[in-house]
Protein backbone atom coordinates (compact mmCIF):
# COMPACT_ATOMS: atom_id res chain seq x y z
CA UNK A 1 0.00 0.00 0.00
CA UNK A 2 1.42 3.15 -0.96
CA UNK A 3 1.66 6.50 1.38
CA UNK A 4 -1.23 8.24 -0.25
CA UNK A 5 -3.51 4.92 0.32
CA UNK A 6 -2.20 4.60 3.71
CA UNK A 7 -2.96 8.63 4.27
CA UNK A 8 -6.67 8.39 2.86
CA UNK A 9 -7.25 4.99 5.05
CA UNK A 10 -6.44 6.60 8.18
CA UNK A 11 -8.36 10.10 7.04
CA UNK A 12 -11.51 7.85 6.96
CA UNK A 13 -11.65 5.39 9.69
CA UNK A 14 -10.59 8.65 11.63
CA UNK A 15 -14.67 9.84 10.74
CA UNK A 16 -14.33 12.71 12.97
CA UNK A 17 -16.95 15.17 12.18
CA UNK A 18 -16.87 18.64 13.02
CA UNK A 19 -19.48 21.47 13.12
CA UNK A 20 -21.37 22.40 10.04
CA UNK A 21 -20.70 25.38 8.08
CA UNK A 22 -23.15 27.39 5.86
CA UNK A 23 -21.89 27.62 2.70
CA UNK A 24 -20.72 24.80 0.13
CA UNK A 25 -17.55 22.63 1.65
CA UNK A 26 -17.68 19.51 3.74
CA UNK A 27 -17.15 19.23 7.53
CA UNK A 28 -16.11 15.33 8.01
CA UNK A 29 -12.63 13.56 7.53
CA UNK A 30 -14.66 10.54 6.59
CA UNK A 31 -16.15 12.68 3.38
CA UNK A 32 -12.21 13.68 1.81
CA UNK A 33 -11.30 11.16 -0.57
CA UNK A 34 -8.02 12.71 -1.92
CA UNK A 35 -8.84 12.19 -5.59
CA UNK A 36 -6.59 12.89 -8.95
CA UNK A 37 -8.26 13.23 -11.82
CA UNK A 38 -6.43 13.81 -15.16
CA UNK A 39 -3.34 15.09 -12.35
CA UNK A 40 -5.26 17.09 -10.52
CA UNK A 41 -6.67 17.30 -7.47
CA UNK A 42 -10.18 17.24 -7.87
CA UNK A 43 -13.38 16.53 -5.00
CA UNK A 44 -12.70 16.61 -1.40
CA UNK A 45 -9.65 16.43 0.03
CA UNK A 46 -7.91 16.51 3.16
CA UNK A 47 -4.28 18.40 3.73
CA UNK A 48 -2.31 18.22 6.99
CA UNK A 49 -0.26 20.95 8.24
CA UNK A 50 2.75 21.60 10.79
CA UNK A 51 3.46 24.22 13.17
CA UNK A 52 4.59 26.57 10.04
CA UNK A 53 1.88 25.90 8.10
CA UNK A 54 4.02 24.01 5.73
CA UNK A 55 2.17 21.20 3.41
CA UNK A 56 3.00 17.36 5.39
CA UNK A 57 1.86 13.82 5.32
CA UNK A 58 2.06 12.98 8.78
CA UNK A 59 -1.58 11.96 9.62
CA UNK A 60 -0.49 13.62 13.42
CA UNK A 61 0.31 17.05 12.35
CA UNK A 62 -1.40 19.62 14.71
CA UNK A 63 -3.87 21.03 11.68
CA UNK A 64 -5.50 20.12 8.93
CA UNK A 65 -8.01 21.39 6.00
CA UNK A 66 -10.81 20.15 4.55
CA UNK A 67 -11.12 21.60 0.81
CA UNK A 68 -13.03 21.10 -1.98
CA UNK A 69 -11.04 21.09 -5.34
CA UNK A 70 -13.13 21.36 -9.17
CA UNK A 71 -10.18 20.54 -11.88
CA UNK A 72 -7.06 21.59 -9.25
CA UNK A 73 -8.49 24.16 -8.10
CA UNK A 74 -9.99 25.16 -4.76
CA UNK A 75 -13.92 25.85 -5.16
CA UNK A 76 -15.72 26.21 -1.76
CA UNK A 77 -14.52 26.45 1.50
CA UNK A 78 -11.32 25.60 3.25
CA UNK A 79 -11.75 24.74 6.09
CA UNK A 80 -8.88 24.84 8.53
CA UNK A 81 -8.95 22.53 11.94
CA UNK A 82 -6.42 22.18 15.21
CA UNK A 83 -5.43 18.36 15.48
CA UNK A 84 -8.53 17.45 17.83
CA UNK A 85 -11.53 18.94 15.50
CA UNK A 86 -11.66 22.61 16.41
CA UNK A 87 -12.69 24.73 13.42
CA UNK A 88 -9.90 27.86 13.29
CA UNK A 89 -10.94 29.23 9.94
CA UNK A 90 -13.31 29.22 7.01
CA UNK A 91 -11.98 30.87 3.64
CA UNK A 92 -14.00 31.22 0.57
CA UNK A 93 -12.22 30.12 -2.91
CA UNK A 94 -13.73 30.02 -6.32
CA UNK A 95 -11.45 29.38 -9.19
CA UNK A 96 -8.43 29.00 -6.54
CA UNK A 97 -8.80 32.55 -5.93
CA UNK A 98 -10.61 33.83 -1.81
CA UNK A 99 -13.72 35.35 -3.16
CA UNK A 100 -16.25 36.19 -0.25
CA UNK A 101 -16.17 36.45 3.40
CA UNK A 102 -13.37 34.63 5.23
CA UNK A 103 -13.69 33.59 9.33
CA UNK A 104 -11.89 32.99 12.05
CA UNK A 105 -12.43 31.25 15.34
CA UNK A 106 -10.76 30.90 18.82
CA UNK A 107 -9.89 27.63 20.49
CA UNK A 108 -13.66 28.01 22.23
CA UNK A 109 -15.09 28.25 18.77
CA UNK A 110 -16.23 31.99 18.91
CA UNK A 111 -16.09 34.01 16.14
CA UNK A 112 -12.92 36.95 16.50
CA UNK A 113 -12.81 38.21 12.83
CA UNK A 114 -14.09 37.90 9.52
CA UNK A 115 -12.60 39.38 6.45
CA UNK A 116 -14.14 39.89 3.04
CA UNK A 117 -12.38 39.02 -0.21
CA UNK A 118 -12.47 39.35 -4.27
CA UNK A 119 -10.14 37.45 -6.46
CA UNK A 120 -7.77 37.23 -3.57
CA UNK A 121 -8.14 41.16 -2.59
CA UNK A 122 -9.09 42.29 0.71
CA UNK A 123 -12.30 43.67 -0.67
CA UNK A 124 -15.12 45.14 1.90
CA UNK A 125 -15.71 44.89 5.67
CA UNK A 126 -12.96 43.57 8.09
CA UNK A 127 -14.49 43.07 11.21
CA UNK A 128 -12.68 41.69 14.47
CA UNK A 129 -14.86 40.42 17.77
CA UNK A 130 -14.83 40.79 21.03
CA UNK A 131 -15.25 37.39 23.66
CA UNK A 132 -18.45 39.17 23.76
CA UNK A 133 -19.86 38.64 20.32
CA UNK A 134 -19.27 42.20 20.18
CA UNK A 135 -17.39 43.79 17.04
CA UNK A 136 -14.13 45.59 18.47
CA UNK A 137 -12.91 47.13 15.21
CA UNK A 138 -14.22 47.60 12.08
CA UNK A 139 -12.44 48.47 8.69
CA UNK A 140 -13.33 49.22 4.40
CA UNK A 141 -11.03 47.52 2.48
CA UNK A 142 -11.11 48.24 -1.69
CA UNK A 143 -8.16 46.56 -3.64
CA UNK A 144 -6.12 45.50 -0.65
CA UNK A 145 -6.07 49.64 0.35
CA UNK A 146 -7.30 49.68 4.12
CA UNK A 147 -9.77 52.78 4.47
CA UNK A 148 -10.48 54.16 7.93
CA UNK A 149 -11.02 52.16 10.84
CA UNK A 150 -13.47 52.17 13.42
CA UNK A 151 -13.14 50.80 17.02
CA UNK A 152 -16.22 50.31 18.82
CA UNK A 153 -15.91 49.86 23.27
CA UNK A 154 -16.83 46.50 24.67
CA UNK A 155 -19.64 47.56 26.33
CA UNK A 156 -21.33 44.59 27.85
Amino acid sequence: MNLKAVIIALSVSACLSVPAIAQKGFTSKADAKNVMKKGMKDGNWIEYMDNEGKATTDTAAPYFNLVVYKKGMKNGLQNQYAKGGKLLSSMPYKNDKLNGVAKYYNSDGKLTGETSFKDNNLNGVQKTYYESGKVKSQTTWTNNQPGATQNFPDSK
